[in-house]
Formats: C-alpha cells, sequence, structure tokens
C-alpha cells in the first residue's frame, strides 16, 4: 500500500509518518517516500512502481493537495506530488471501479471534506476520516484496507438486529411494571379502601375486616410481581449509566496523573508476555502497547489479565486505559455485561489465614458491591445482582499493596487462592497489577505452600519506553511547530542525549513513566532548563528530580484565592500524611487510601492511638449536652435543684463514656453525605415534590385512619354516641380530629427525612478529596437535626397536644432536648469534633495546615494526589515512600 501525500509542512509530514507507523504495526505493508530516501532513486520510475503496484494508494487530503489537483499552483512547485498525482489519475480511469475502490482519499484530524481533490468524489464517494492517530482512531481504515465490516451480515433468516453503529445511541428497555404487578396492587387498594369504609358499619363491621385483609394481600402479591433488581432490564439500565460515570472519573484521574489537560495522550507503552507458574491461558502470546490493550483483553480465553512491571513503569495508566477501552466499547456496541470497574485492592480487608478460599472469595464480590453502592450510589440488591451475575470486570489495582513490603506476602496469596475459586457457575475474570519483584515473592512456594499463582491468566510485563518514544512524546507534550524536528528548543538537548546515547543514565530514568512524569513537572515551567538533568548520573538524578519536585509544583500551582503554599511546609505536610498511613497499617487499614476524617484515628500515643482526643471530644461534648437539660430543669417549675445535678451528673458520665468508646466503632467514613446542587435540578426538584406530597397525603390519611379507630374504640362511640346522633357525622368528626392531632407528627419528621433522603440519594462519588469530609459534615448535621425533630415531636409537641405540658414548657423541654441531641449526634460521627480537635493541634505543631481539605484539593489538582473511588492515595507508592522517608531504590 502507497501514501501520496503533499510535503506542504513539518507537522503534515509527521501525521503522515504517524499514521504509516500505525498502519504497519497493525499488519498493513504502508510506505511512504521517507522510507526510500537513503539512496539515490530515480524518483519518477519509483513512483509509477508504487502506484502501479500497490492494492492500495492512500491520497491523504491537505490544502495544497487540492489546490493542485484543482490547477491552481504554479508548475514550479510540488513537482513530485504532481507528478504522483497524473500516475493516480490514470489509474482511476484506466480501472474504472477498480480504481475508485484501490484509490481511497484520507482525512487526517482536523482536516475538511473539501481538501479531498475532485477527481475522488468527495461527496458522492466513500471516504475515511481519521478521528485520531492513535490505533482506535485508524480502525475503520484498517477495516476497508482489509475487508473486514465493523457490522458483517449475518445469515439470510436469521433475524438478529444490527448492531449500533459507533457513536449511535444504544436503547435499553426501561423496566416497567407488568400488568400481573399493577393490577393487584391497584385492586387491593381499593379493596382495602371499600373494607375500612365497611368497617365502620356495625352490621358488616366483618365482612369489611375480610376486604381489609384480602386488600392488603392483593397489594403485597402486586408488589412482589414488581420488576426485581436482579431483572435483566433493571440491570441492563444501570449498568449503561454505570459505564458513563466510570467514563468520567478514570478521564479525569487519566488526566491528573499525567499532570494534562484537555484529551490526554500517555506514552504508548508496551507490554511483552511473561512465562505463568501455572496452566497458561488458551490465547496465543502477542506483544501489544497501550493503544491496543482494550482489544488484546477481550481476545484472551478466558478474560484474566495480570499486569507486572517494575516500580512506576506505567502499570496504573495501562490499567485506566484498559478500563476506558472496554467501556467505550461497551457503550458503542451495547455490550451491557461487561462494565470494567477499577478498585484499589489495598482497600479490602483480607481475612486471616482461617478463612478458606470460597469464603474470601464471596466476601471479595460482597466488598466490590460495597464499593459500587458507596462510590457509585448503586442500590444494594442490584449492585450484589451485577456482581453475581458476572456484569462486573474487576480491575484490581495493587496487589503488591496489600502486604508490607518488609514481611510475606501473606494476604496477597490468600487473595489469589480465592481468585482461583469458581462460584457456581461464574469464574473469576478481571484484571491484576502487580510489581514484578513482588510478585515473584508471592508465587514462591515452600516444602509446606503450595504454587500461589493464578491460574489461566495471561500475564504481561510493562516495558520500559525505548528513548525514541520518550523523544516522540517531549515533542508531543513541548512542541514548535517552527522547528525543524518539531520540539522546543530548551527540550532539544534531552533530545539530542537521549538519541546519542538510548542507554545511558538519561535514558534509563526517563524511559520509566514516572520518571518522565517528574522531569515534565519539574521542568514544565518555560524558565527552566531540562538541559540540567544531562550528564548527571542515576542516583544524582532521582534525587534531583524528586527534591525539586515540591518546589516546581509550588511555583506552578497557585491557590484559588491567589496565594502560594511556602514548599518547605508543603514537604512537611506531606511527609506528615505519609507517616499517617505508615500508622494507620498498624491499625489493619489501607496501606495507601487515606480520609481526611481519619487523621485523628493516629494521633497521640503509638500504644493508643486517638485515645487523648477521644476523650476531649467526649468531655466537650458531654458538658454541651448537659448544662442545656439542668438549663431546662431550672427554667421548668415543680422540679428538685439536687435531682436536677444528680441526674446530669450521671448523664454526663454516661454519654463520656459512650462517646469515648463509640468513634470506635464508627471510624467515619460510611456516613451520609449530602449534594446541595443536586436539589436544584428539575430532578432533583421533581423529587422532592414528589416526596413531600406523599409525605402530606399520607400523614393526613394516617391521622384520619387513626382518628376513624380511636372512633369505634368503646370510649370513642360513647364520645360520638354523646355529641352526635348520627354515627356517621360522630365518625367524621373522630377522622377530623385524628388529623389535626396526629398529621403532625408524622408532617414535621416526615418533611426532614423527606429532604435529607432527597439531598442524599445521589451518587456520592467525589470529584476531589476534601468532598467526603465537608458532604459527610453536611450529611451528619442533617441527619442528626432530623432525629433531634423527630425526637422533640415525641417528649414535647405530643405532651403539649395531650396538655401535659404548657406552650412554655414544651418550648423550654423541646430546645433544650433538640441541643443536647444534636451535640451528642454530632460527636458520635468523628469527623465533626473529633477531627477539629485533632487538626486544631497539628496545625499548632506545624505538622498540617489549619484547612487540610483545602490542601488536599490542591495537592490533587497538582498531580500530588489521586483519587480512588471515595479515598485520597499518592499519585503513586514511589511518591509516598519519598515522603515517608524511605524512597524506592
Amino acid at each position: 500500500m502507497f501514501i501520496s501525500y503533499a510535503r506542504e509542512s513539518s507537522a503534515h509530514c509527521r501525521e503522515v509518518r504517524r499514521l504509516c507507523e500505525l498502519l504497519r504495526e497493525n499488519g498493513v505493508d504502508a510506505w511512504i517516500d521517507e522510507y526510500d530516501t537513503h539512496v539515490r532513486q530515480d524518483w519518477v520510475d519509483w513512483m509509477a512502481k508504487k502506484v502501479q503496484r500497490s492494492d492500495y494508494v492512500l491520497v491523504i487530503a491537505s490544502p495544497a493537495y487540492r489546490a493542485l489537483s484543482d490547477g491552481d499552483l504554479s508548475a514550479e512547485v510540488y513537482r513530485g506530488i504532481r507528478t504522483e498525482w497524473k500516475l493516480i489519475k490514470e489509474r482511476v480511469h484506466a480501472d474504472g471501479d477498480d480504481g475508485l475502490v484501490s484509490v481511497l482519499p484520507v482525512l487526517l484530524p482536523g482536516h475538511p471534506i473539501g481538501e479531498i481533490p475532485a477527481l475522488l468524489q468527495p461527496h458522492s464517494a466513500s471516504r475515511v476520516a481519521v478521528a485520531e492517530l492513535t490505533r482506535d482512531g485508524v480502525d475503520d481504515l484498517l477495516r476497508m484496507l482489509t475487508g473486514r465490516p465493523v457490522h458483517p451480515a449475518p445469515p439470510l433468516g436469521a433475524r438478529v438486529p444490527p448492531s449500533p453503529e459507533h457513536g449511535a445511541t444504544v436503547t435499553v428497555p426501561v423496566p416497567t411494571w407488568p400488568r400481573r404487578a399493577w393490577l393487584p396492587a391497584i385492586a387491593g387498594l381499593v379493596t382495602f379502601v371499600a373494607g375500612l369504609l365497611l368497617a365502620t358499619s356495625p352490621d358488616v363491621r366483618v365482612p369489611g375486616l375480610v376486604a381489609v385483609g384480602a386488600g392488603l394481600a392483593l397489594q403485597a402479591h402486586g408488589f412482589r410481581a414488581r420488576p426485581r433488581a436482579d431483572d435483566r432490564s433493571v440491570l441492563a439500565l444501570r449498568a449503561r449509566a454505570l459505564l458513563e460515570e466510570i467514563v468520567t472519573t478514570e478521564s479525569r484521574t487519566l488526566q491528573r496523573l499525567l499532570g494534562d489537560t484537555g484529551d490526554p495522550q500517555p506514552a504508548d507503552v508496551r507490554f511483552l508476555p511473561s512465562l505463568v507458574r501455572w496452566r497458561p491461558d488458551n490465547t496465543t502470546a502477542t506483544a501489544g502497547s497501550l493503544s491496543t490493550i482494550g482489544r488484546y483483553y477481550q481476545d484472551l480465553d478466558p478474560e484474566r489479565l495480570l499486569i507486572l512491571g517494575a516500580p512506576g513503569a506505567g502499570k496504573t495508566v495501562l490499567a485506566i486505559q484498559l478500563v476506558l477501552d472496554l467501556a467505550a466499547d461497551s457503550l458503542a456496541t451495547g455490550r451491557d455485561q461487561a462494565v470494567p470497574l477499577r478498585l484499589s485492592l489495598s482497600a479490602f480487608a483480607v481475612p486471616d489465614a482461617d478463612t478458606s478460599p470460597v469464603d474470601i472469595r464471596a466476601r471479595l464480590d460482597t466488598w466490590i458491591a460495597e464499593h459500587l453502592t458507596n462510590v457509585y450510589g448503586v442500590k444494594p440488591a442490584t449492585a450484589q445482582a451485577l456482581v453475581k451475575g458476572d456484569w462486573i470486570i474487576p480491575v484490581l489495582d495493587g496487589l503488591d499493596e496489600i502486604d508490607p513490603d518488609d514481611g510475606p506476602p501473606l494476604k496477597a496469596r490468600r487473595v489469589l487462592s480465592a481468585l482461583n475459586v469458581t462460584l457456581g457457575r461464574v469464574k473469576w475474570r478481571g484484571v491484576l497489577t502487580c510489581r514484578t519483584a513482588r510478585h515473584n515473592k508471592i508465587i514462591e512456594g515452600d516444602e509446606t505452600d503450595p504454587d500461589y499463582a493464578l491460574q489461566h491468566v495471561r500475564a504481561v510485563t510493562v516495558q520500559p519506553l525505548e528513548a525514541g518514544e520518550v523523544v516522540a512524546w517531549l515533542t508531543h507534550r513541548f512542541p514548535d511547530p517552527d522547528a525543524e524536528d518539531g520540539i522546543q528548543a530548551r527540550w532539544r538537548p534531552v533530545a539530542a542525549a537521549l538519541r546519542e546515547d538510548p542507554n545511558g543514565d538519561l535514558a534509563r530514568c526517563l524511559t520509566s513513566p514516572l520518571r518522565l512524569y517528574l522531569a515534565v513537572t519539574v521542568y514544565r515551567n518555560p524558565a527552566t532548563l531540562p538541559a540540567k538533568m544531562c550528564g548527571l548520573d542515576g542516583a544524582a538524578l532521582e534525587n534531583k528530580l524528586f527534591s525539586r519536585l515540591v518546589p516546581a509544583i509550588t511555583r506552578d500551582h497557585v491557590c484559588p484565592d491567589g496565594t502560594r503554599y511556602d514548599a518547605p511546609e508543603v514537604d512537611r505536610w506531606l511527609r506528615t500524611l505519609a507517616a499517617h498511613l505508615g500508622r494507620m497499617v498498624k491499625l489493619g487499614e489501607s496501606a495507601t487510601d487515606f480520609y481526611l476524617s481519619d487523621l485523628w484515628r493516629t494521633t497521640g500515643s503509638p500504644r493508643r492511638p486517638g485515645l487523648r482526643i477521644r476523650c476531649q471530644a467526649a468531655l466537650l461534648a458531654a458538658c454541651a449536652a448537659v448544662i442545656p437539660q439542668l438549663i431546662g430543669s431550672w427554667l421548668v417549675p415543680d422540679t428538685r435543684p439536687s435531682l436536677s445535678l444528680a441526674a446530669g451528673a450521671g448523664l454526663f458520665v454516661l454519654m463520656t463514656c459512650f462517646l469515648i468508646y463509640t468513634p470506635t466503632k464508627f471510624p467515619g467514613r460510611e456516613t451520609p453525605q449530602v449534594n446541595l446542587r443536586y436539589i436544584r435540578t428539575p430532578k432533583g426538584r421533581t423529587r422532592l415534590f414528589r416526596g413531600l406530597r406523599r409525605v402530606f397525603f399520607g400523614s393526613v390519611t394516617a391521622g384520619a385512619l387513626l382518628g376513624a379507630l380511636c372512633g369505634l374504640l368503646p370510649l370513642g362511640r360513647e364520645i360520638m354516641a354523646a355529641h352526635h346522633a348520627n354515627i356517621a357525622v360522630g365518625l367524621i368528626g373522630s377522622m377530623m380530629a385524628g388529623v389535626a392531632i396526629f398529621s403532625p407528627l408524622g408532617i414535621v419528621p416526615g418533611v426532614t427525612l423527606q429532604v435529607f433522603g432527597i439531598l442524599t440519594v445521589p451518587h456520592n462519588i467525589t470529584s476531589r478529596p476534601s468532598d467526603p469530609l465537608r458532604q459527610g459534615r453536611l450529611g451528619v448535621a442533617t441527619y442528626v437535626l432530623a432525629s433531634s425533630l423527630v425526637t422533640m415531636a415525641v417528649v414535647a409537641i405530643v405532651p403539649l397536644i395531650l396538655g401535659v405540658l404548657t406552650p412554655v414548657e414544651a418550648l423550654v423541654t423541646g430546645s433544650s432536648v433538640v441541643l443536647s441531641f444534636f451535640m451528642v449526634g454530632m460527636s458520635t460521627f468523628p469527623l465533626c469534633l473529633q477531627h477539629f480537635l485533632a487538626v486544631r493541634g497539628m496545625a499548632r505543631r506545624g505538622e498540617l495546615p489549619r484547612r487540610p481539605d483545602k490542601f488536599a484539593d490542591w495537592a490533587y489538582g497538582a498531580g500530588i494526589f489521586r483519587l480512588s473511588g471515595t479515598a485520597t492515595q499518592f499519585r503513586h507508592l514511589v511518591v509516598q515512600d519519598h515522603f515517608a522517608g524511605t524512597p524506592e531504590d
């Protein structure tokens, strides 16, 4: 295959060269003139052979090519391409229809259709538009060259619905209640209401009660027949929404990891098949790269992939790209039962050695389902059905991070043993990432231990970048269109050094994707000189990059208010957080995931971490809760001061002990999270109004029914007989009294709880590290306030309605109860008072800023941190080890 193009700019030539490289990488024998410039040629004879003997001729559309084909250019320019065009025109005319097929016009990214020569019928014949110069971007061109349609025609007679085109909207059936569900439900409701009306008459009371029971039974039957959580239409709808959320989340994560914006383009790392210690998969071993990882995984049988590599080799970036490729393919083709989900395996609490692999596998599936619920807001029943139905492709990142580096990998071995277990008919499919050296240690057996290797898996090892690939990526990242080599002048010495010595210290450093990121971050500013890296040995270069990382980030990234953090302070704060992670490991928590709400847990004595903060918070909260009670007792008459003081002292002791113990049971991660912006959306307002309407009518109906039931009691009948000669009038009066008395008891707390429920319905996936802390505080405050109002309704409003308390006494009692309940509730969740006390003390010692949430957001935007669901991580374990004082060798 021959590519014909006009050499009108160096940038255009690079794009053509990249297109040719992509075609050759995928088995197409593409050729351009630059491949034959090393010897003297008769170029006219060379052009004739290429145009006449090639199966296909690609004409790369451009302004100069169109102008030349239209005869608008002088004969003194573009003489070579002019000759090529004459030969191409001759082939098109001589071959007729075959010439139309074999000469293909191609549009590179950003080029309009008007640049295609008119002879090639730009509007009335097929053309190929390359969306981007990647493997997926040239997929349509490869299919046309190899004769493989996107959607092959099915055999005649087979009623197979056509698959959607790329980019088309896939229609997912919306789950609806079947007739066998809504018909009994409505019939049951009518029967229930009719039975209540009949029960008011003494003559037909028994049939009325029977009708009430029958109506309840019909409604129960109707609700049982509604679409279940494991219904395929329910799962397909939720899976599609989940795919869109995953694409958004992982794309944002990839941008942060690469320190890039817009459409991030990571370096195209390569991987090679590796030897395994157990039966391999049934796939022929082939190599691949970042741009082909999606198709590589889909071709595996079974779909099990183990990604190995050195620290900083790009395993996480490769895993993220795999998730994006699989999710995009599922969205484009409607393959709903393939939802890739990336999880940090270090967050999984691996059971002890006494737990069987079957139980560990079941707990792992439960953990994945909980992740879907906690991070993406999937209902628990639906999440369980998605996991058990094999809709989820788990991408487990960080097998090497489960165990401490200085100990045996016992937990990792138990995880691998569990993944080899088949639960029912579902055999585990998914992806694992692990450092190569750590994986070798994991699968090592001894005299008592079996082989722990994952069975039937394709293991691949991420290869270091080559020097030429690093130069190409630096050219992409720091372009200079006017330069001959296309790279900025300050990076040109680095590129030259990489070309001259592709195996030197500089090349060995920059061929690691992590070190390449460090170099780009440190020398991103135009005032810096990357040439200072040249000539340094490996250790000096590593030390230089890490030592200048924080100063470079503080220089290039400002705070939202326009100020800048001080580099030494940032370094000290990061070391505090790294040390916090090290202490959390000793508490049985993750070695990489941290939550700002957990900072208090590692303060104080190493033997009893967090105890001092718990005691301080308990004393303050108990005082704040007891004082309003004592004041209320003093304001209410007919109370004994000595009895009030004794009760207050006893309550203080009980609350102090309770609050000291409670935070150890509730770490503060699973607190309700509130998103106030959701209520401003049309969907949020609709749900709120519907909920309030249900609360109002439900409370009124419940009040009327309670009033009617009270009227049917003997005392109620005597009251009605005394005031009304007609029992029907008396029953109506009882219902109205019930509405007046009982409805407020449902409306006040119901409205509060309904608003809280609406605000916490949206998924709680985070877009920055401070979201869990901020939304958690708001959620706790709303939840505690709602509970306080319910308590006030019980202890103040009901006694006021019944006449037990006067309005003043009810106001004092209700206010003191609400304030006490609110203080106790807020102190129960550690992300409130305990977090405040811990941060205050650490900020006073200079270990953290006064607002660690703002600092975490800044560090996330600067690329130091990354998000894993609702948890925050250092961008890489090597970076975490550096700030922990034990940098990776």
